[in-house]
């Protein structure tokens, strides 16, 4: 739905899962909204739900994937969201915010789970039209849980990071 006021939409996915361990269904729903703001800000919001289908959630950095076999049911689950707000300062600067949150845990017999937090902050200045540029600066926590079925060899470590990064874009 695209509107005055700003746009909503819902989504869902159903897949099949192939897995030396069995068969199994993986399924997706989610839900996002963008507002218009008086001025030219927005603000945007976007949560999802899985098993089975963790991409369609969020990128899987920690690589639980979406299946725990042996069963066909044991799939792997995922939820979380984000937020942000945008708009501008000035005729030729941009500001945002954005942060995140997302859960993703193991059915099976590992019981891993894995909780992913981040936050971005930025500037955009538009000297002339098609050309921006400016910073944008993030922090991003994972805390990992090795479930019981692990060998304590295999603890993974939890950790932050920081970053800074300068874009620069033409639009032609």
């Amino acid at each position: 739905v695209d509107q005055g006021w700003g746009s909503a939409q819902i989504m869902g996915a159903v897949r099949h899962i192939h897995d030396f361990n069995g068969d199994g269904i993986g399924f997706a729903v989610g839900a996002g909204v963008k507002l218009g703001i008086p001025g030219g800000w927005e603000v945007s919001a976007q949560g999802g739900y899985s098993e089975g289908a963790v991409a369609y959630v969020y990128s899987d950095i920690h690589g639980l994937g979406d299946f725990e076999g042996p069963d066909g049911d044991d799939q792997n689950e995922a939820w979380g969201g984000r937020a942000g707000i945008s708009g501008p300062i000035g005729a030729s600067l941009k500001v945002f915010a954005d942060g995140a949150f997302y859960h993703h845990e193991e059915d099976g017999a590992g019981g891993d789970e894995a909780e992913f937090v981040g936050f971005l902050v930025g500037g955009s200045w538009t000297p002339a039209p098609g050309f921006s540029m400016g910073p944008t600066f993030g922090w991003n926590s994972w805390d990992i849980d090795e479930g019981a079925g692990d060998a304590p060899e295999t603890e993974t470590q939890d950790y932050d990071i920081w970053g800074v990064m300068w874009r620069v874009q033409s639009s032609f």
